[in-house]
């Protein structure tokens, strides 16, 4: 793929050429961390942000739907709330990210590292010391999450709402920048929909059966809990799916809308009424949580803004992240908001991206389009800038 601004001088020939100084664009989601070089438009790699650690705290990678776990292992995170907490793991991760998987040379590639909405100047500025003090990249740019979504549809002013595994985001842009009064963020998104499944599931399956990894008997309960929840996602993402208008009770027609799901070792999963009730959650109260429905929070999102944005804001509402991909979810957020009562005029318009890649992968695409722009050099903050100034320099970096 071809971006306007790219470097077509960085095309050569060999893997090691082709990759020398080409940006390398890094995302820490709550569950997936993707990478990979800047002008594609998918990620090169895909790879679970939770890994396991022995005795010796060595970090091991994860893979998504692999047989086998490691064992004796623990499964742990540098994440807490979509922010890193612990830069040293973080760092242990991106090195076995070089190794194992890209093969690239720190020492002579930007990176491109994606934060999200709510990151802090103190996280930021760790993250600095880290890049250049553990990682060794040769230089660096962070950009957030939402805005770099909103290059995906080339709109400047947009209410942004990702939805992915842990968090839920709305996030108005005004203009190109995050509007930080209206950032809404919640946790019931696509783990919370997961933990409510699992919660049917295993009263009706024994745990070694709701389990993707054929050495149970071997590995820790951590590493069962984390087998046990990736399977219940793939059967998740298969099964679940919203009435287009909300029903008070659900009619479920149990001859024509079971769905039969064969487990690894062969027994049969009956997928339920659940299908339906589950990602009815997104939009029901859940007051334990604090959480009236994403409609709600696009509501509270819009009001906090100034007056005279609210109106281009409901006229372009922009649905990304892994639960859009829900069935019927776009048309259902559309009827949900219609019948709010907002503090401003104007149209409810709801948009989402071409692609399935770019809508689960929105703000990655984004990074891959800034850094392949033939400006972007002068956006980076080097080895030798950090050394002269410190981490304070990349405050007057970023754009945001």
């Amino acid at each position: 793929m071809y971006l306007p601004g790219r470097r077509k001088d960085n095309f050569k020939d060999g893997a090691t050429d082709y990759c020398k100084n080409i940006p390398f664009v890094l995302e820490f989601g709550g569950l997936t961390t993707r990478a990979g070089y800047a002008g594609y438009e998918t990620p090169t790699i895909q790879i679970p942000t939770d890994y396991a650690t022995k005795g010796n705290n060595e970090i091991e990678l994860l893979e998504f739907y692999s047989p086998r776990a490691p064992e004796n292992s623990e499964v742990n995170s540098f994440l807490s709330q979509g922010m890193v907490n612990n830069w040293e793991q973080a760092s242990n991760f991106i090195e076995q990210i070089n190794k194992k998987l890209m093969q690239i040379n720190p020492s002579e590639t930007p990176l491109f590292l994606i934060e999200q909405a709510l990151s802090t100047k103190d996280v930021r500025q760790k993250c600095v010391e880290a890049v250049f003090e553990s990682m060794n990249f040769a230089a660096l740019f962070i950009h957030k999450a939402p805005v770099l979504s909103s290059y995906v549809l080339a709109k400047e002013t947009i209410l942004l709402v990702d939805s992915g595994a842990y968090s839920t985001y709305v996030v108005p842009i005004v203009e190109g920048y995050v509007n930080q009064k209206g950032v809404i963020r919640s946790d019931i998104a696509g783990e919370y929909l997961t933990k409510s499944l699992g919660n049917v599931w295993k009263s009706k399956i024994e745990p070694e059966s709701l389990n993707r990894f054929t050495n149970y008997a071997k590995i820790t309960q951590s590493m069962k809990n984390w087998g046990a929840n990736d399977l219940i996602r793939e059967i998740k993402s298969r099964n679940i799916k919203l009435k287009e208008t909300r029903q008070d009770i659900i009619k479920f027609n149990h001859a024509v809308d079971t769905q039969i799901f064969e487990l690894p070792d062969k027994q049969k999963l009956e997928v339920l009424n659940e299908m339906f009730e589950v990602p009815e959650l997104l939009f029901n109260p859940i007051p334990e949580e604090n959480f009236m429905g994403l409609q709600d929070l696009i509501k509270q999102s819009i009001e906090r803004v100034d007056s005279e944005n609210r109106r281009e804001l409901l006229n372009n509402i922009m649905v990304v992240g892994g639960n859009s991909m829900i069935p019927n979810l776009i048309e259902r957020l559309q009827r949900e908001i219609t019948q709010l009562e907002i503090n401003t005029s104007g149209r409810v318009k709801i948009y989402t991206t071409q692609t399935i890649n770019e809508r689960a992968h929105s703000s990655w695409v984004g990074g891959s389009i800034v850094a392949s722009m033939s400006t972007f050099d002068n956006l980076l903050m080097t080895k030798r800038d950090y050394d002269e100034h410190g981490p304070i320099l990349i405050e007057r970096k970023v754009l945001f």
